[in-house]
């Protein structure tokens, strides 16, 4: 009889998801391409140290050399990136907060830069930055999916 009631408690219980299923492609073919570049991080350094050029882009921010505070702020995104994107692939519990903080400091330094760029150095002239395009959607499906990832 203990048997029947384990039974059918282990039929009652859901089975959780598997958290890679509820990752679309398109984020996961980016978290790819993140995890790549992140393992280009120290190369990079490499270079600069030897005073080598090196053009880091992100957000709308530009350096040629990775020593530089805007350079080292670009790596620093990229490894923010690459652990986002290493947590997301694994199955992470704490790959989905991560990703949010990524996707809203992505979008106010997009922001930042389309404003920052426009008013001091364009002298008017505004670039708008496609990354929000992209970052937009990815907080809003790390938003959706939060729920069914810490279950």
């Amino acid at each position: 009889m203990t048997e029947q009631t384990d039974l059918l408690t282990e039929i009652e219980q859901p089975t959780p998801i598997q958290r890679s299923k509820l990752i679309p492609v398109w984020m996961l073919v980016f978290a790819g391409l993140f995890l790549i570049a992140g393992l280009f991080v120290p190369i990079i350094l490499g270079l600069g140290i030897t005073g080598r050029k090196v053009f880091l882009s992100l957000y709308g921010f530009q350096s040629e050399d990775p020593i530089s505070i805007y350079g080292l702020g670009i790596i620093l995104l990229f490894i923010l990136k690459s652990v986002v994107a290493f947590g997301l692939m694994k199955e992470k519990s704490w790959a989905i907060i991560l990703g949010i903080t990524d996707a809203i400091i992505g979008i106010v330094l997009c922001l930042g830069s389309m404003t920052y760029l426009a008013f001091w150095f364009n002298h008017g002239n505004f670039n708008f930055q496609l990354e929000l395009f992209l970052l937009i959607p990815y907080l809003i499906k790390l938003l959706r999916i939060k729920p069914q990832w810490e279950a």
